[in-house]
């Protein structure tokens, strides 16, 4: 069986204890990975091996120096998911996204969604989600978290294991 990998950020949030009794209650991975900024969405390459997937990674990223985002706006998307987004940085972001899917990754990319940068907060069913009230848990949830900035200085790639938990692989240091 081939390996799935994914390429992400995990931020180093003052607020990690209030986005992880939020995702406790919201996201059914919360227990698998830790708060993380997706940039290259789960994959399962045929013919990549661990070790060229990190030496590619490393190749693409020589040169990105390290930045800062907001996250800051709470969302609710139409497939239920409670996003918390990247108010400032969003483009730095992008670049990566859009570098680590230039070459090798490109026919990977999930070309039928449009990239947003974000931390999943939650993923509800349609059942849970028609249950609540979207404006009242979106305010509750603004209450819970202020506007935070973060550095961003390192990339990681996770192995994602049979039951859905996260094995960080690598971690990229950014200049």
């Amino acid at each position: 069986m081939n390996q799935t990998y994914s390429i992400l950020i995990f931020p180093k949030l003052q607020q990690i204890q209030q986005v992880t009794e939020i995702r406790q209650v919201y996201d059914p991975l919360a227990t698998k990975i830790r708060p993380h900024i997706s940039l290259v969405f789960p994959f399962t390459p045929i013919d990549l091996t661990a070790t060229a997937l990190i030496r590619l990674v490393n190749d693409q990223l020589a040169d990105t120096t390290s930045f800062k985002v907001e996250l800051a706006k709470i969302s609710w998307q139409p497939d239920y998911h409670l996003y918390w987004e990247l108010t400032a940085g969003h483009q730095r972001v992008q670049q990566l996204h859009d570098q680590l899917y230039a070459g090798v990754l490109a026919p990977y990319e999930q070309k039928q969604y449009q990239y947003q940068s974000h931390v999943t907060l939650g993923h509800l069913s349609s059942v849970a989600a028609s249950k609540l009230n979207q404006s009242t848990l979106i305010q509750k949830l603004k209450r819970q978290l202020e506007p935070e900035p973060v550095l961003i200085d390192q990339i990681a790639i996770e192995a994602i294991q049979p039951d859905e938990s996260s094995k960080v692989i690598a971690e990229i240091n950014l200049k």
